[in-house]
């Protein structure tokens, strides 16, 4: 079965399943399940799957859309029938000129549709898996299967298990777990199911997935703020090591790509054949590559979004760079008694001083006795509206109406981020965003900032002529954006 994540299982009854459903009955009967990770990029992929392999029935896991947009993707796959299941978690379809809908019967991890085979008449079981990420979590599914198993008919199980049987269905570093794959053999044998080798490759996941986003999904002990910059905090070191193991020194890379088109283009010169004419363009090709990561890095670093592609230059880039440094830096200045410093430790110390007095000095007057003399104009039901929680929506409109490609804070995530990566972290950036809104602390490394002095006037010389910002994490001004959309309403009223 090609597009299968997981394992796909028969029942092991022998001549009494050839009974029940004959072989050439079963190859008649077509069905897959994928996990597509977002069906609207894996929407092309899967309609070549269903009309290649004429597919009567197809469960999507992780659809990652709303679920009353089922029915225009039945439609867009050629299915005349389909069910959410799973809290959305699981999309079924099946053609109901082959299969009549018979009965469902539904677990937290997987649910199970028995139809008839209006081909053979036969009575048949499907079950949709979508199984937990321990090993305690997944025994609930265990045993959900040998409540589900069938007496009298054909069984097929597929989905995502959340487990292999054996090491040979596993790639990557890490390793499964020994007791997990036990289990799940256990189970496997318990329930008398068989593997179905797939028509395609072993690994058939046809999803394509951001770089590290397998870190984010593998990681779910811990949700709301803490738990979300957690996982950001792994997904950057585990970005670091991908970006050093596939790009390395992009400076180095360039004096490598130099010499090697230099030589190649000196041995093409030597002795013009075909042969050193194809290898001295493929070299020029790898510089101009190599040229375009240089100029990349330098672009992100300078922050200039207002030059065209064609514009774009390393060397003004790089000077950019340095003209900003060099122009941001402090080098004199005079504190809050007229004392010069030029020494960079006395400079902090004197910025340290200044700002912690101003921010905390003491009150003045007592507001609260003038409290009773504001009237009172907002309704339980305003009240009520401004203190509801933000959905999906609401956080999604906030996310987009960010500059994607501003600075992206201490953190270094972006905007570019949040939104390449919504299908992946729209769930936990929801949780996250609610805890904020009912009033838990916020974590150093959720609400973390740099503070930047900007000059308010020419040639600063005192604090007072900088003017402190705040650059935060992307998380917390997407909170601040989320908060006057969140009453929009109120607000026009």
């Amino acid at each position: 079965m090609s597009g299968f994540s997981g394992e796909t299982h028969q029942r092991r009854d022998g001549a009494k399943l050839e009974e029940r459903l004959a072989t050439d009955e079963i190859d008649k009967l077509s069905c897959r399940t994928t996990s597509s990770r977002g069906v609207r990029s894996s929407l092309p992929r899967l309609q070549a799957l269903v009309q290649t392999h004429r597919a009567h029935f197809l469960a999507i896991l992780e659809p990652f859309v709303k679920e009353d947009k089922i029915q225009l993707y039945a439609k867009k796959l050629g299915f005349s029938s389909h069910m959410v299941v799973l809290n959305n978690k699981a999309w079924i379809f099946w053609d109901i000129s082959t299969l009549q809908w018979v009965s469902t019967k539904s677990d937290a991890q997987l649910v199970s549709l028995e139809f008839q085979d209006l081909i053979s008449s036969n009575h048949l079981l499907i079950s949709t898996i979508y199984g937990k990420h321990s090993d305690v979590e997944r025994r609930g599914l265990w045993e959900a299967m040998l409540e589900h198993m069938p007496a009298d008919m054909a069984w097929f199980a597929g989905g995502d298990f959340n487990i292999v049987a054996s090491l040979d269905e596993h790639k990557g570093s890490s390793h499964p777990s020994a007791k997990g794959m036990a289990e799940f053999n256990d189970c496997i044998l318990a329930c008398g199911l068989n593997n179905i080798n797939p028509s395609g490759g072993i690994f058939t996941s046809s999803g394509r997935r951001p770089t590290g986003m397998e870190h984010w999904e593998s990681s779910r002990n811990v949700n709301g703020m803490i738990g979300f910059a957690e996982k950001l905090k792994t997904l950057k070191g585990v970005i670091r090591t991908w970006s050093k193991e596939v790009y390395g020194d992009i400076f180095q890379n360039v004096k490598n790509a130099e010499l090697l088109a230099s030589e190649a283009q000196a041995k093409y010169e030597y002795n013009p054949s075909e042969d050193h004419r194809a290898q001295a363009n493929l070299a020029a090709a790898k510089l101009i590559q190599a040229c375009k990561l240089e100029t990349s890095f330098w672009q992100q670093k300078s922050r200039v979004t207002w030059l065209k592609e064609g514009d774009s230059n390393t060397k003004f880039y790089h000077a950019f760079v340095k003209g900003k440094r060099s122009k941001l830096k402090i080098t004199n200045i005079k504190d809050d008694m007229g004392l010069s410093h030029v020494d960079e430790d006395k400079i902090g110390e004197s910025a340290v001083h200044h700002f912690t007095s101003l921010f905390s000095e003491n009150k003045t007057s007592d507001p609260t006795n003038i409290l009773s003399l504001i009237p009172t104009n907002i309704t339980e039901e305003d009240n009520l509206f401004m203190r509801k929680l933000p959905d999906l929506e609401e956080i999604k409109g906030a996310v987009w109406s960010l500059n994607e490609d501003a600075a992206g804070g201490p953190d270094g995530f972006n905007g570019r981020f949040f939104r390449g990566c919504w299908d992946f972290i729209q769930h936990d950036l929801l949780q996250a965003c609610q805890e904020f809104f009912i009033g838990v602390k916020v974590p150093p490394t959720y609400g973390s900032t740099i503070i930047t002095l900007i000059p308010k006037v020419d040639n600063p010389i005192k604090w007072k002529d900088y003017r402190p910002i705040s650059l935060s994490v992307h998380l917390h001004e997407q909170d601040y954006y989320t908060y006057p959309g969140h009453q929009t309403e109120h607000t026009a009223a």
